[in-house]
């Protein structure tokens, strides 16, 4: 009987094991697609308007590199609820920074250049520009 019960005991622990595992994986998932859904919702907001007028345009940092700083920028029209799409950007950026914690996230650590402002391409789709930085010599 003694025996039996060891078995039980090994092959429940297995399974509960196995079963963490699956919660595991099965929470980062859901994490990972909280994310990318709220960045689509971002992005969506973001090409809403027709870029036609470069002066109407911003730029925000967005999102949160596992060693620091931005994953990105981000165009958005100054004609949208800029308000509410700042705090959905910083939500994302905070959540992303959180599943870089919580799921030990690496990355390469490089600094993404960031944006001196924006032009409008004749698509209507905003393009940032980049100061040209000329080593002193």
């Amino acid at each position: 009987m003694k025996k039996y019960l060891v078995i039980l005991t090994c092959v429940l622990t297995a399974a509960f094991a196995s079963c963490e595992k699956d919660d595991v994986e099965n929470v980062r998932e859901r994490d990972e697609k909280r994310l990318e859904e709220l960045y689509n919702e971002i992005k969506e907001i973001s090409e809403s308007v027709t870029c036609e007028d470069a002066g109407e345009w911003e730029f925000t940092a967005i999102g949160s590199k596992a060693c620091g700083g931005p994953t990105g920028y981000i165009a958005y029209s100054n004609t949208i609820d800029t308000e509410a799409f700042l705090e959905k950007v910083k939500l994302y950026t905070e959540l992303q920074q959180q599943f870089n914690i919580d799921w030990e996230i690496t990355s390469d650590c490089s600094v993404v250049a960031k944006p001196s402002g924006v032009i409008c391409n004749d698509e209507g789709k905003p393009e940032f520009v980049y100061n040209n930085m000329v080593p002193n010599e």
